[in-house]
């Protein structure tokens, strides 16, 4: 690529993403390459210069190497069980070393390991690589390269989470979101990462069936923190299913009708959203349910054997439970967190549910 004299005006925006030249005789644009290597450069605590050559453009990548420029965690270092194995490139026999982790293919679980479940669904190796490393010490890791691969297994692992890329080589991630969501009848998150980011297609894998859409380059916190919210939702869906009384309804999870379920979530959601009220706005949990104040309090009787309020009321009694367990806040203090106007009252009502008073719960 060479620039001319007005290009050279644009040549500090070359690493725009999709950045196109406005020069009059050719059109240029620098797409998503450029934009993608300085992120990964500025990830490394680096930086990435571009200056016109007499034979074309010369990019300059200066990184430390000092380990002070790395935290702790930048630092870690990568995981020793890995095996090796020879990778053909384009079919002409060359190989090359490329690490993979020995133990990607397994579906079982140890006795005791009561880590959430991850399935890492990524054609590109150093990709799933980096994904199980950055998840695998508080996940139970599981890679597959193939659509088909992970939707044969999706049974046997009975994923939590699934991170999926959009360019698989058999089928596209799309089809994969939307046949486990539909056929496989999985409702656990779904994220993709993925490098496709325009607008229609994230719109798209949305409407694959998809929870989040997550374009790459990518803050590797920030996917953490995604991966974490997505599961926090799920277990506080479980928790509000395990207050279900089974002798008000013989329906378990994998009974319940979709619309059943997505009641159940968004009820959840509200609730979380409104812990500090005193009292559950019974209208507008209705309207984002799209269901009338009288069909709204059936419905959540008849799922739950309770009214929305005394839901509600039990809901934030066990949150306050959970917060008196950390220790960290006072009974005062967790009243109010809990949204009790009285600490009084609170007191009285977590006796009568629990049969111990707050200050003896530990």
């Amino acid at each position: 690529m060479r620039l001319s004299i007005h290009g050279l005006l644009q040549l500090s925006r070359i690493f725009e993403q999709y950045n196109l030249s406005d020069e009059s005789v050719a059109a240029w644009g620098t797409g998503l390459g450029l934009h993608y290597v300085k992120s990964l450069v500025r990830l490394h605590h680096g930086q990435i210069t571009a200056a016109n050559t007499d034979t074309g453009v010369c990019f300059t990548v200066s990184l430390p190497t000092d380990e002070s420029a790395y935290t702790e965690k930048e630092r870690a270092p990568r995981n020793p069980d890995l095996t090796r194995y020879d990778h053909h490139i384009d079919g002409a026999g060359t190989e090359e070393d490329i690490k993979r982790p020995n133990h990607h293919e397994g579906t079982g679980l140890e006795a005791d390991d009561a880590r959430p479940r991850l399935l890492i669904v990524e054609r590109d190796l150093n990709t799933a690589f980096f994904l199980r490393h950055l998840f695998e010490a508080d996940y139970k890791v599981f890679n597959r390269y193939e659509g088909e691969k992970a939707l044969n297994d999706i049974a046997e692992i009975r994923p939590d989470i699934i991170i999926s890329c959009v360019l698989l080589d058999d089928m596209s991630g799309l089809d994969l979101c939307s046949t486990l969501r539909g056929e496989k009848h999985y409702d656990r998150p779904f994220i993709f990462l993925t490098t496709c980011n325009a607008g229609d297609q994230q719109a798209a894998g949305m409407r694959a069936g998809a929870d989040y859409y997550i374009t790459k380059p990518f803050e590797p916190d920030y996917l953490q923190e995604v991966v974490r919210k997505a599961l926090d939702i799920v277990r506080a869906y479980e928790s509000l299913l395990r207050q279900v009384p089974q002798k008000q309804t013989a329906k378990h999870d994998e009974e319940l009708s979709k619309r059943d379920k997505e009641i159940l979530r968004i009820t959840q959601k509200f609730m979380k959203e409104n812990i500090s009220s005193s009292e559950l706005d019974v209208n507008k949990l209705g309207r984002k349910l799209l269901l009338s104040r009288t069909k709204l309090y059936m419905k959540i009787k008849e799922l739950t054997g309770s009214t929305p309020n005394e839901l509600f009321r039990v809901y934030k009694l066990n949150y306050a439970a959970s917060l008196l367990k950390e220790g960290k806040l006072n009974v005062t203090e967790v009243a109010t967190q809990a949204g009790f106007s009285s600490v009084a009252f609170f007191s009285r009502s977590f006796k009568k549910h629990f049969g111990v008073s707050p200050r003896d719960y530990s």
